[in-house]
């Protein structure tokens, strides 16, 4: 069967709501003893991290299952689940086998992300108090943080007593924050800095990263965080209440003259050309480039915020006043924002300047609660609490 990114058995774009993943069919799995890096103490299937590339996706669950779909560049299909899905621990293991001194050792898939075509994978390893970064996939502009041609997966390891790592990728950047248990942050990058997204280039060399570079530190202050586009990088300092712009000119200067204060946000989340600023009112606000539709909506005309987060060049929105209803708009060719008014010019290649409903669990007494949503290449993500708990170990759908 071939493997797609929604996780269903066809190629065809979907603009209607289709399930894909019921976590209640992991029951069976679960059962097995000693699946390579997962948590024997968490036994939650919940979606922890969710990750979209170009044609592939990624689903990490919080005791450590690693579920995939799509082209799964040289992570490959291990063990078939269903539909689309298949858990990769097992090969994950073969893989990085031979980059570890103790496979004996405690250890749990801590952060993944996603570029357009390939994958990244943080393993923690419990007893040393270290984290590893391994890479998997193509590569066109040095995304996989290794020189062309390398076949070591390994692409760098944190300091002793590292706690978290936040792994986020931009089509072809990728951002690593490893935080440690003194309160210090690092941040590294590597793969596309055209734009100088990473760090103001010297030399043309410069503007491909081919190797995790370490971009900065900061001493005792682990409210740091960042928000990383296609061409632009945000590091935001929530202790000084101070957004440092990297990149794109433009949105920079928007961004000096349109937010105020860190200390208001709610919630802030990026697409590949703009940024999305949730007020602590649940009001929206949104800079960069509305070419595709995505800032043709504001807090002005927008219901306030329950919900929001970004695709490529679409959001996915539910407001606190209909917590029932998934609407998107922007870019949504392949279906990512829904129908299509058949009426519209072609031309327009599917662009949406008004919430389209893609959902309303209100028309399917099954459903019971959104409880969040996902965005990556012109897809889009729904998790969905059931109405009833048939099994008790999850009841989540997306």
């Amino acid at each position: 069967m071939e493997m797609v990114s929604l996780g269903i058995p066809d190629c065809e774009d979907k603009d209607v709501c289709v399930e894909t993943f019921d976590a209640s069919s992991l029951s069976k799995l679960i059962a097995y003893k000693d699946i390579p890096f997962t948590n024997n103490k968490n036994k939650s299937c919940d979606i922890k991290l969710l990750k979209c590339g170009g044609n592939h996706t990624l689903i990490l669950l919080e005791n450590g299952i690693l579920l995939g779909s799509g082209e799964l560049r040289e992570l490959c299909n291990d063990f078939q689940l269903f539909n689309g899905w298949c858990v990769l621990n097992y090969r994950l293991q073969e893989l990085v086998a031979p980059e570890l001194t103790n496979l004996t050792s405690a250890s749990i898939i801590d952060s993944i992300s996603t570029c357009w075509d390939s994958s990244f994978i943080g393993i923690k390893f419990l007893q040393e108090n270290t984290i590893k970064i391994f890479s998997f996939g193509l590569q066109f502009k040095s995304e996989l943080g290794r020189p062309s041609g390398s076949n070591r997966y390994l692409i760098m390891e944190s300091g002793p007593d590292c706690e978290s790592l936040t792994l986020h990728s931009c089509l072809y950047t990728t951002i690593s924050r490893f935080q440690y248990t003194n309160n210090n942050v690092s941040l590294y990058g590597w793969g596309l800095n055209n734009k100088q997204q990473l760090f103001r280039y010297v030399t043309k060399a410069d503007k491909i990263v081919t190797v995790p570079k370490l971009l900065d530190e900061y001493k005792d202050n682990a409210a740091i965080d960042f928000i990383l586009g296609k061409d632009f990088l945000f590091i935001l300092n929530y202790t000084e209440d101070y957004i440092e712009c990297l990149g794109n000119e433009k949105l920079k200067a928007s961004i000096a003259k349109n937010v105020p204060s860190l200390r208001k946000m709610a919630h802030i989340t990026a697409m590949w050309s703009s940024v999305h600023f949730i007020y602590e009112d649940n009001r929206l606000v949104s800079l960069g480039n509305g070419s595709l539709g995505q800032l043709s909506l504001d807090g002005n005309k927008l219901k306030p915020v329950k919900l929001l987060q970004c695709g490529s060049e679409h959001i996915i929105y539910s407001s606190i006043e209909a917590p029932h209803i998934v609407t998107s708009w922007g870019w949504g060719e392949h279906g990512n924002c829904g129908s299509f008014d058949k009426n519209k010019n072609e031309n327009e290649q599917k662009i949406f300047t008004s919430p389209n409903n893609i959902l309303n669990i209100q028309e399917n007494k099954n459903y019971a609660k959104i409880s969040n949503v996902y965005g990556g290449c012109a897809t889009t993500f729904i998790k969905i609490n059931k109405a009833v708990n048939i099994d008790k170990m999850s009841n989540n759908r997306i």
